[in-house]
Order: structure tokens, then C-alpha cells, then sequence
């Protein structure tokens, strides 16, 4: 956010730039972009610049917010503009960084890197410093666009490089905070912390303040990196850092704004609020003003004291229905761990992983259920790749698709329901689809005349939208019992690139009858959202930024009751929410972000990352 003449600007995930009185909070303007506006507003003489995720980068007139000049680049951006000598420089997720006319927005040069520019460009002494996630810090001559250094760094960054005391201070995904120098880009100094560095530093009375995803705040000497302290709060701190008075203030993925004393670390006060905090903290004139994940921008004082944390309960388990004994905790942790972490195939010549696939499936269903599988009448049958590729011949007339798929659903005898598997698939995969096909299963058994639809329909929609619906509560259960994320989707630039491609998939092919699978993603969305029968989803979507196990079992069983009559008008209804429900769908997904590697269920059954 920024501040003039005692208002404050801001933008938001509702795709809007607000202009907020700073001493009342009444809303003096509003602008409506056409995405998420996650950048900081530039503030220059009566204008107001700011970038959104549709892929402009807007001028608005400060006093009422009218337009008066937009320019589009070639990508969505993320960068916040930066105002320096008449010019607006920013860059953007089409590799370049633009240089444009502060009064007009003509386009004076850009400079193509070798990948997108997410971070957000620094101007200094005629100079434009920048990161790229082609791995390189850059500067710039601000006038031609005209090379002065680059430096490569191990990963890519999001900081905002901070150019101070000689050095530009820069933060990296690969953990590190870097010093370089100012004039000749060579490296001074870098700090390797326990996680990735996206916070971008802060500098004052000779140390420089960051966060880091570990967890900490740390203060360095600037000139050397020397560690002077640091301080744990409960969560990633990705917030910039402000420094006013002698005093840090941060903020925290644990929701809470921290107050800490700049010499010594020691924790002066904290605030929580109702999400959490990745934007930076603002300082003027004796109040702090921070934006929050629960869509609040809060003012304090310094006085501010601390809330009450509350903690949200775990899922319920259900009480025992059957004498089936689930694994332990301790039991299954090692367990999903190698099943997550493997990329062994499930059966092969030399080892057979079935009965570790199978006892990790049937607790996950017992925990969520109360019962086992074949209690239900589910009887998963893992076969070798060879035995699969057969089965289909002889009993499925060699059906193409289902030669393609992990598993499917079903084939019937006398013992209820076979889930056919094809173990020739990583564990983690197989683990993903099994309650998948029981979800299929379910609406088989329940309400046999959805099957009677093709699969490019309506009814083939919903029928995927049931089959995800129990493999990620089930998946989400086993996560919460083992305490292994199985629900969190990594940090790095793959993920946003993922949650970018979905939204853009739904946004242009909704109604494409033939992606039953993406459709039906997006069904489970709208309806936790819009249906009034799934009471408190919307709510709990909104606070916790996932739905819990229950409450997908919940869309569920609902899905599964529709008469195939009624589904076209019902699909109809939600899609007509969805223009409004875009934005939040991706700021929610945006907030689902932890510190995961690219393994397990995120490598092998990556759609169940955009499940509610």
C-alpha cells in the first residue's frame, strides 16, 4: 500500500484499487481492474500507478480514481510499478521489463530478460535494479534500458531488491539473502537462512531486516552479513519490513503484525488478525497500516496489544463401525513419507509396493468413513502393468482410454465393486486414484442413473466433481492423522504458473463438455460458494482457504443425490456465479501456498491442488 495527503491506496484480490480515508477507513474510490491486483500502488504528483494481473498497468487519477491511461503488456504482472524521473518502470510474466511515460503511459523501451519478472524494480542514482526468474539480478541505465551488470544468483527472486549503503539487497528461493555492490554488481556477502527468502529487506543505522519462510526475522550488519539477532514467529514471513522509531514491524503467515525492537529483536508487541500477513507494513505518523489475507486493512497504534490466537479443531475422526484396526500414527507416517517421496513404481519384477498402497488406502478410508472398503463393497484389485493392459483387452474390448488411465471403475462381482488398477504407476499416483475410482464407485452404487450420461456432458462433470471430492477428503485425512502435508502445494514459480494455467483454462473453457475432469474442479468451487445447502462452506473456504475432509464429503454426497434431469440447470446456476467468483477462486488458491517440494501427490496427482 501507499500513502498521500492522508489517504491510503491499496489494491486487492477482488480485482479492485481502493483509495481509503487513513484516519476513518471510509472508502474514498474504487477501480475495478479485470484480475487480482496483488502489487503496490506508485505515487506520482496526481497519479496513482498500479499493475494488475490482467496484464495492464493502470494510471489513475489520484482525487477520484478515473483512468487516465492504461498500457497492456504481454503477460499478467505481478511487479509493482516504480516511478522515478517521469517514468514507470515495471515488469511482467512476458520476460520484460517496461519503461513507460508517466503522463501518457507510451512506452519508451522494455528489455527482455530469459523468463518472467515477478518482482518488483528499485530506482536508484539513474539506475533500475530488477530481478528475473531466469536467475539474475539486473541494472539497468533508467534513461536507454541500456545494460550496466547482471548478476546471477541460485535461484530466482520476488524481493524487491533495497539499494542502500553501496549494496542492493536482494533475497532469492534459494534460500539466501545476497549483498552486491552497487556499482559494479559483484557479490559482497550472502546469508543463507533455512527456507527461501521472499521477503524484501530493510535497511537502517547499519544492519538490514528481512524474513524468511523458516520462519524468522532476522537483522545482519549490512556491511558484512554478520548475524545480530533473529526472532521466531509461528509461521513464513514473506512481509517486507518496516523500520520506524527504533522499531520492526513485520508481518507473519501466522497472522499476526510483530512489533520488535530493532538493536535487540526482543518481541514488543503483536496484533493478530483473521489471515495471514504477506504485505508490507506501512508507517506514518505514529499509526501502522497492514493489509491482511482475511481482505481487512488494519490501522494501529503503537500501543496495539495482542489478540487471542484461536485454533481451529482437526477434522473429527468417526467413531470405530467395524473391528478393522488402522494403522498408527507412527505407523503410517513412514509410510505416506516413502509413498510420497518414491518415485518407484508400485509393482514391478523385483518389489511389490501393493500392501503398502493398500494399508495406507484402506486407513485413510476407515479414518474418513468408518468403515473399510470392502465393507462398502470396494474391492481395489492392483495388477502389474502387463496384466492391466490384458484385462482391458479381454474384458474392455481394449478401450483406449481406459489403457491410458491409472485405475477405473468398476467392474462388478459377486463381492461388490473391483476398482481396476494399473500398478505400473508411482506410488503416489496410485494412492491418489484409488479413492478417486471410490468416488466414482459411490455414485455407481447410489445413484446408478448418472452413469447413464457420457462422459462429455453435464452429468460427466459432476460425476468427476464427486470422484475428487472423496479422493481429497480422503487424501486430506490421512495429512491431517500422519501429519504429512498432503494438502499444500509448493512455493516456488512452478506452483503459481500451475494455479495461473487453471485459472486461465477456466476462465476460456468452461464450457468445453469434453475437459469433464477440469469442469468438474471447478463445480466443486462454485458450489462450496454459491449452493445454500452446503451451509458454512463458503464461510470456511474464505477463513481457512481449503475445505476441510468433511466438508468435500459434504459436495459429495450432495453431487451424488442430483437426478441426471436436474443437472443441467443446476451447472447452469453455478456457472452463472462464476464471473464473480473468479477472482476469489485464484486469491484462494494463491493463499493454499506452503513450503513443499515438488514430489509426492504435487508430482503425481497434481489437480487435487486446485480442490477446494
Amino acid at each position: 500500500m501507499a500513502v498521500a495527503d492522508g489517504v491510503i491506496y491499496v489494491g486487492a484480490q477482488d480485482a479492485h484499487v481502493y483509495a481509503v480515508d487513513a484516519d476513518t477507513g471510509a472508502e474514498v474510490w474504487r477501480y475495478r481492474t479485470d484480475s487480482n491486483v496483488v502489487t503496490t500502488p506508485a505515487i506520482l504528483d496526481d497519479l496513482v500507478y498500479v499493475a494488475s494481473f490482467d496484464n495492464n498497468v493502470y494510471a489513475l487519477d489520484i482525487d477520484t480514481g478515473v483512468l487516465r491511461w492504461k498500457y497492456e503488456t504481454g503477460d499478467s504482472v505481478w511487479s509493482s510499478p516504480a516511478v522515478a524521473d517521469g517514468t514507470v518502470f515495471v515488469g511482467s510474466n512476458d520476460d520484460h521489463l517496461y519503461a513507460l511515460d508517466a503522463l501518457t503511459g507510451e512506452l519508451r523501451w522494455k528489455y527482455e530478460t530469459g523468463e518472467s519478472i515477478p518482482g518488483s524494480p528499485t530506482v536508484v542514482d539513474g539506475k533500475v535494479y530488477f530481478n528475473s526468474y531466469d536467475d539474475h539480478v539486473y541494472a539497468l541505465d533508467a534513461a536507454s534500458g541500456e545494460l550496466h551488470w547482471r548478476f546471477e544468483i541460485g535461484q530466482g527472486a520476488l524481493s524487491k531488491p533495497l539499494v542502500a549503503e553501496g549494496l542492493v539487497f536482494i533475497g532469492s528461493w534459494d534460500e539466501r539473502l545476497y549483498a552486491l555492490d552497487q556499482e559494479t554488481g559483484a557479490l559482497r556477502w550472502n546469508y543463507w537462512t533455512g527456507d527461501s527468502v521472499l521477503s524484501s529487506p530493510a535497511v537502517q543505522d547499519g544492519l538490514v531486516f528481512f524474513g524468511s519462510d523458516d520462519g524468522l526475522v532476522y537483522a545482519l550488519e549490512s556491511q558484512t552479513g554478520d548475524l545480530r539477532w533473529s526472532h521466531q514467529t509461528g509461521d513464513q514471513v514473506r512481509s517486507s519490513p518496516t523500520v520506524a522509531g527504533g522499531i520492526v514491524y513485520v508481518g507473519s503467515f501466522d497472522d499476526h503484525v510483530y512489533a520488535l525492537d530493532a538493536s535487540t529483536g526482543t518481541l514488543l508487541w503483536r496484533y493478530e488478525t483473521d489471515g495471514d500477513l504477506r504485505a508490507s507494513p506501512l508507517s506514518v505518523d505514529g499509526v501502522l497500516y497492514i493489509g491482511s489475507r482475511d481482505g481487512y486493512v488494519y490501522a494501529l497504534s503503537a500501543g496495539a496489544g495482542e489478540r487471542s490466537v484461536v485454533v481451529p479443531e482437526a477434522t473429527p475422526t468417526p467413531d470405530p463401525a467395524s473391528a478393522f484396526v488402522p494403522l498408527t500414527e507412527a505407523e503410517i507416517k513412514p509410510l505416506l513419507d516413502f509413498a510420497l517421496s518414491t518415485d518407484e513404481i508400485t509393482i514391478t519384477e523385483i518389489t511389490d509396493h501393493t500392501q503398502l498402497v493398500l494399508d495406507i488406502f484402506r486407513t485413510g478410508y476407515y479414518l474418513l468413513v468408518g468403515r473399510t472398503p470392502e465393507e462398502d463393497g470396494w474391492v481395489p484389485r492392483i495388477m502389474t502393468g502387463d496384466a492391466y493392459l490384458q484385462f482391458i483387452d479381454d474384458n474392455h474390448r481394449g478401450d483406449p482410454v481406459l489403457k491410458r488411465a491409472v485405475a477405473f471403475c468398476c467392474d462388478r462381482t459377486s463381492d461388490g465393486l473391483d476398482l481396476i488398477i494399473n500398478g505400473s504407476w508411482p506410488v503416489a499416483t496410485v494412492l491418489a486414484s484409488l479413492p478417486h475410482e471410490v468416488g466414482h464407485a459411490r455414485q455407481k452404487f447410489m445413484n446408478p442413473v448418472q452413469s447413464g450420461d457420457p462422459r462429455d456432458s453435464d452429468v460427466g462433470a459432476i460425476r468427476e466433481g464427486e470422484a475428487y471430492a472423496f479422493e481429497a477428503a480422503l487424501l486430506r485425512k490421512l495429512g491431517e492423522y500422519a501429519r504429512v502435508n498432503a494438502t499444500q502445494v509448493p512455493v516456488d514459480s512452478t506452483a503459481s504458473r500451475f494455479f495461473d494455467s487453471w485459472r486461465v483454462l477456466w476462465l476460456e473453457q468452461f464450457d468445453d463438455l469434453t475437459l469433464e475432469h477440469e469442469r468438474g474442479a471447478l463445480l466443486l468451487w462454485l458450489a462450496a460458494l454459491n449452493d445454500s445447502r452446503l451451509e458454512g462452506l463458503r464461510d470456511e473456504l474464505l477463513s481457512e482457504y481449503i475445505l476441510s475432509p468433511a466438508s468435500l464429503l459434504a459436495i459429495h454426497n450432495l453431487f451424488v443425490e442430483l437426478a441426471p434431469g436436474e443437472i443441467g440447470d443446476y451447472v447452469a446456476e453455478l456457472r452463472s456465479h462464476y464471473r464473480d467468483d473468479f477472482n476469489v477462486i485464484g486469491g484462494t488458491l494463491e493463499r493454499r501456498k506452503g513450503n513443499v517440494p515438488l514430489e509426492g501427490f504435487v508430482e503425481h496427482a497434481p489437480l487435487i491442488f486446485v480442490i477446494p
